[in-house]
């Protein structure tokens, strides 16, 4: 059973992740194809900060650890 639950934690990170990149890709097209300014640049940097705050706090959440640290599982 604990296999099943690691098979969903990666699989909901994995999708999380995905989509997380895809939002950001589109904010990203969205600031370089639409009249670029200091604001619309800024506004980018805050929902990039944002969401990469969020990926990492749902990382600690599924994972018990944050991105940069080491595995609790060895082997």
């Amino acid at each position: 059973m604990d296999k099943v639950k690691d098979l969903f934690d990666v699989a909901g990170y994995v999708v999380e992740a995905a989509g997380v990149m895809t939002i950001i890709a589109g904010d990203i097209i969205r600031t370089v194809t639409v009249t670029q300014t200091l604001e619309s640049v800024g506004v980018l940097v805050v929902i990039v900060l944002i969401r990469s705050f969020l990926t990492m706090t749902l990382e600690l959440e599924i994972e018990g650890r944050w991105p940069w640290q080491q595995s609790k599982l060895k082997g």
